[in-house]
């Protein structure tokens, strides 16, 4: 009997559609050009995302998640900050599934958040939280 892969997740999922860039680590890191991609979902401990550049299962990537009205799930003196502007998560990530999708044209990929800051990661545990409870 084949495990659904729901049922091995650790954390919920938020399927909530957010702006994200991705990029492949270049040295220097000046060098490093994002694309854009669309979030399918998001949890404390990855994201799926669809994009039109192709990457290899286990490589690290770097992601940044646009997500407004964040500072209001963060902890400590970010709550003041209302505004929409600026407010994104950086991590790094890894590739942890692929799926390329030919109608329409571009891959599926499940990424495993490997370095997050801390206060990122709880105001993302909030957000998750108060997205599940309200439906």
């Amino acid at each position: 009997m084949a495990i659904d892969e729901k049922d091995r997740r650790q954390f919920a999922r938020l399927p909530r559609q957010f702006r994200m860039e991705i990029s492949a680590f270049t040295f220097p890191l000046s060098k490093m050009r994002p694309f854009d991609v669309t979030g399918v979902d998001i949890g404390e401990g990855g994201v799926a995302v669809r994009c039109p550049k192709e990457f290899g299962v286990g490589e690290q990537v770097q992601l940044k998640i646009y997500i407004p009205k964040l500072n209001r799930y963060h902890p400590g003196f970010f709550k003041v900050f209302e505004h929409d502007l600026g407010q994104y998560i950086v991590a790094v990530a890894k590739i942890a599934w692929s799926k390329s999708d030919p109608d329409q044209g571009d891959y599926m990929y499940g990424l495993e958040f490997v370095d997050v800051y801390e206060d990122d990661l709880k105001a993302l545990h909030n957000l998750i939280r108060n997205g599940l409870e309200q439906g």
